[in-house]
């Protein structure tokens, strides 16, 4: 193992000859700031896009989970910065025994996992890659209902930030029984859900969306009506920031049977 930033130079020169005077200049900049270990690597490989960088250090055995001040894995920087490369090195790479190296569901300090900053960036591609990912036994590898620290879900920021094509491909995801992956009343720490954020901000497009999910059986996938922890519903909440349009739409849905 080669744990300090001089070791890793001089084998990174020999590994990769063509082109390692430009990639070590850049990696020299970060003596100062980064910590002097082989674990740091990974973190700058997917900043910059440096597939080389990462191939190495799965080569060097480093920590593909190893985290940077605001706990970001380099899962999470590599979707943060689009690396759609990178991203797909680190959810290939597997230990001796056949596990995964990286765990897709480690979130930062504040709980902001790989799947939720695709989600509010508004990454449909990365986000797709994330959600097909599995397990050998068939199992899910992302949790699409990990949520923040706050209790924001992806599909809460998706909402909030009208994401449509986001929230769609969330709402869309199934498990292999047919159950939905993605549960659309998961509400945050204060009890706002998805359909609330979107009456609170005016979201049209994105209520009309969560109001139209239906389950097999005909049932309605959001209940317009759950609060908050301070009882106020979307309803309310459409009135207190006159938001018309919304509280129109919502005063109009109606049940199957006519209620």
């Amino acid at each position: 193992m080669i744990r300090s930033l001089d070791g890793f130079l001089v084998r990174y020169k020999k590994y990769q000859s063509t082109t390692w005077y430009k990639n070590v200049k850049l990696l020299e900049k970060y003596r100062a700031t980064c910590s002097a270990t082989i674990y740091a690597f990974p973190l700058l490989a997917s900043v910059h896009g440096k597939s080389d960088w990462l191939d190495y250090c799965v080569q060097l055995g480093a920590d593909l989970n190893a985290v940077n001040k605001s706990g970001a894995t380099p899962a999470y920087i590599a979707i943060h910065e689009g690396q759609k490369e990178i991203l797909s090195a680190l959810m290939t790479a597997k230990n001796e025994d056949g596990s995964w190296r990286v765990d897709l569901n480690q979130g930062r300090n504040d709980g902001a996992t790989p799947a939720y900053i695709a989600a509010q960036n508004g990454y449909k591609e990365i986000l797709s890659t994330l959600m097909s990912a599995k397990n050998e036994d068939g199992t899910w590898r992302v949790d699409l209902n990990q949520a923040m620290n706050d209790g924001i879900t992806p599909a809460f920021i998706a909402a909030q930030e009208g994401q449509r094509e986001i929230l769609s491909a969330l709402m869309s995801a199934k498990n292999e029984d047919g159950t939905w992956r993605v549960d659309l009343n998961q509400a945050m720490n204060q009890g706002a859900t998805p359909a609330y954020i979107a009456a609170q901000d005016g979201q049209r497009e994105i209520l009309s969306i969560l109001m139209s999910a239906k389950n097999e059986n005909g049932t309605w996938r959001v209940d317009l009506n759950q609060s908050m922890n301070d009882g106020k519903t979307p309803a309310l909440t459409a009135c207190y920031n006159d938001r018309r349009e919304i509280l129109a739409a919502l005063i109009s849905a109606k049940n199957e049977d006519g209620t």
